[in-house]
């Protein structure tokens, strides 16, 4: 009994915080009806912000005074708050307004790329940070302390069930205590705020029905403007009470940061506090049981798998209200129609003319560029064919897979299991090491097939929801990968190059010929496909399912057949990666890779195969080429304290930023 009460109070503290974060995202949510991926980001970095400001008012070195005490809580969180509310406000901005009335994708991949931005904020200021604390390490004695970001102590160590004299072996701290009281009144409070204020009202209205909204007289900017003011200074309230319990920032920056909120969120039904503080209490239970009866490793799996089933059970929204407004606010989700009408022009054949003295001319090239470049080119190669396979799914299908990554590291894992040394199922089962007649076409089935489970788990799901149940089983299979025993966090090496035909392509410059050969293939394919019966309804579908589906179209089967398409490429780009660079492991299923790939696609223009191969060749030459010769020519001096290398994340942020916003002012001009 002792042991349950202990998972049930870890459980509803850790819940309060997940609460008081996705009542924030319910407030946002409820306003715009599409995801905010910068979210999680806002709530991270407000967490720096308490630690900073607290670290600079009350010692670390000892107890603070009463004056302190005070003084440092009530600045802190009014700065916090604050903060959350200029940088949520800074997203709905750039985010959201910028795009109102345009693609229900646009928002989501410019949030996506407005994250990375706030993540490589997040690294450079907590690298500026000065977190050093004084005194001895306690592990080496005579070796100063390593730097830590710690937040000065607040609360007392106080167990409430000792104070109150209960006789138990439990513990009840008091600042679980104070989670434990603050999420429900916070809950409470925007429930308020949202059913019995002016500006709640004006938020629900234009969540139902922004245009009858707006013809009653409620400001439609105004409205959403107030909601995201409202959530960020929700998620700074979040950020602070999270910092001053557990004593450190928060250290899950990125898109990914805001899934389990996300997940509370959606449990609660979206736009209901009360609901989303029940749902996040619940979430942190399941948590604290799963971590004592299961293995803390994984937890984040079952939570990201309870995410992808709540979303398969309410594939609109878990609320009526909400699947209404998902009925009546339907948008082209086309980020840029025009590139896709004019690749379609460029014949086939164009391809191969182009390819030949490319083929030709490398040889050639390689003495002059040196050996460095020769892994690096077949890399580029491989981008390429992983860019293409996005293409078909994003560009064609108006798909976004957000978690695109995880075929490719399962195509990887594939080849690693069949052609890998010492594989003991390999030798009992086929007593050889396959050709690559049998390996490419294996994985291309598995990795197919498993593109079609995803078509079929996100067949009814709206575009949003697509998106982040993608997110989620990606990293569900990163943390399958890493935790079982495929490998465990290192994964393999020692991959033996690719064969084919019993030919061992065991040198750069036949492994870019190999390559090279399966992007022509890939490229002749896909031209081919965008002008069939399948593209045509392919792209009926991208641009409006239900007039799709009412015109006849089998949208959950097209879908289906594109996520095979496009995950079968990622497969076989996987596979490639795995047997040319020698290793496979999680870390080729992480929610970076599949955003660097759609950085490639989109800086290209979504749905120009051409535009594909030349984001590829503009994002990975930038970061193998460009950085590195550049760095080498400042030397060793960082700049500002950093490295080009430090700043990749923000590279990719404004490549998908700025790929989206220059995508919408061409649809603009070419619709006037």
């Amino acid at each position: 009994m002792d042991i349950f009460i202990d998972l049930v109070l870890i459980g509803l503290s850790n819940g309060g915080i997940i609460a008081l974060n996705a009542v924030a995202v319910t407030v946002i949510y409820c306003a715009v009806r599409t995801l905010n991926l910068a979210h999680g980001d806002v709530y991270a970095l407000s967490s720096v912000m308490t630690m900073v400001v607290l670290r600079n008012i009350l010692p670390l070195d000892g107890p603070p005074s009463w004056s302190q005490l005070i003084i440092g809580l009530i600045v802190s969180v009014i700065s916090t708050i604050i903060f959350g509310m200029v940088f949520s406000m800074l997203i709905e901005f750039l985010g959201f307004r910028l795009f109102r009335g345009q693609s229900r994708l646009a928002p989501i991949i410019a949030t996506l790329g407005l994250s990375f931005m706030l993540y490589q904020l997040a690294l450079v200021w907590r690298k500026l940070l000065p977190t050093f604390s004084a005194g001895e390490h306690r592990s080496v004695p005579g070796v100063d302390e390593l730097p830590r970001d710690v937040v000065p102590h607040v609360f007392p160590q106080l167990d409430v069930f000792q104070a109150l004299g209960i006789n138990t072996t439990s513990r009840f701290d008091i600042k679980d205590l104070f989670i434990i009281v603050c999420a429900p009144i916070a809950a409470y409070l925007v429930h308020l705020l949202l059913n019995h204020t002016k500006i709640g009202r004006s938020i629900r209205a234009c969540a139902q029905n922004s245009l009858a909204a707006q013809m009653v007289g409620v400001n439609l900017n105004g409205a959403i403007r107030a909601a995201f003011a409202i959530g960020g200074a929700l998620a700074g309230i979040a950020a602070f009470i999270f910092a001053i319990t557990v004593e450190r920032p928060v250290a899950n920056h990125g898109a990914q940061s805001g899934l389990i909120a996300f997940t509370a969120a959606i449990l609660g039904g979206i736009g209901n506090p009360i609901g989303a503080l029940a749902s996040g209490m619940l979430i942190g239970m399941f948590a604290a049981f799963s971590d004592y009866l299961l293995d803390g490793r994984w937890t984040p799996a079952l939570i990201y798998l309870l995410l992808v089933g709540l979303l398969m059970w309410r594939p609109s929204g878990l609320s009526p209200e909400e699947r209404v407004s998902d009925l009546s606010q339907q948008t082209s989700d086309v980020v840029v129609l025009n590139a896709t009408r004019a690749s379609a022009a460029l014949r086939p054949s164009a391809i191969l003319i182009n390819l030949v003295p490319l083929a030709l001319l490398y040889p050639l090239i390689v003495p002059l560029i040196g050996e460095y470049y020769l892994p690096v080119v077949n890399s580029f190669l491989i981008y390429v064919v992983l860019a293409l396979g996005l293409t078909i799914l994003l560009g064609f299908a108006g798909v976004l897979d957000v978690g695109y990554a995880l075929n490719f590291a399962i195509g990887a894992y594939i080849m690693a299991y069949m052609t890998g040394p010492a594989m003991a199922w390999r030798d009992q089962l086929l007593g050889f090491v396959p050709d690559g007649l049998i390996v490419f076409p294996v994985i291309i089935l598995i990795t197919g097939c498993l593109g079609i489970v995803k078509g079929w788990i996100t067949s009814r799901m709206r575009i949003d929801y697509l998106a982040i149940a993608t997110l989620a089983l990606s990293l569900m299979m990163r943390d399958i990968l890493k935790n079982s025993g495929a490998g465990g966090v290192g994964g393999f090496s020692a991959i033996p190059p690719p064969t084919l035909f019993g030919v061992h392509f065991n040198n750069f410059t036949m492994q870019y010929l190999l390559v090279l050969g399966l992007v022509a293939i890939i490229v002749i394919g896909s031209y081919r496909l965008l002008n069939s019966r399948t593209g045509r309804a392919m792209a009926a579908m991208r641009e409006d399912e239900y007039a799709a589906q009412s015109s006849g179209v089998n949208v959950a089967f097209y879908k289906s057949v594109s996520f095979f398409i496009g995950d079968s490429i990622a497969g076989l780009a996987g596979g490639l990666y795995a047997s040319m660079l020698s290793f496979a492991e999680p870390g080729l299923a992480d929610f970076q890779v599949s955003v660097m790939v759609l950085s490639m696609v989109a800086i290209g223009g979504i749905g120009n195969i051409t535009g594909a191969v030349f984001g590829v060749f503009s994002i990975m030459g930038l970061d193998r080429i460009v950085i590195p010769f550049i760095q080498s020519l400042m030397g060793e001096q960082p700049f500002v304290q950093f490295t080009l290398r430090e700043l990749n994340f923000l590279l990719f942020g404004l490549a998908l930023y700025f790929s989206v916003f220059v995508s919408r002012r061409f649809k603009s001009k070419t619709e006037n």
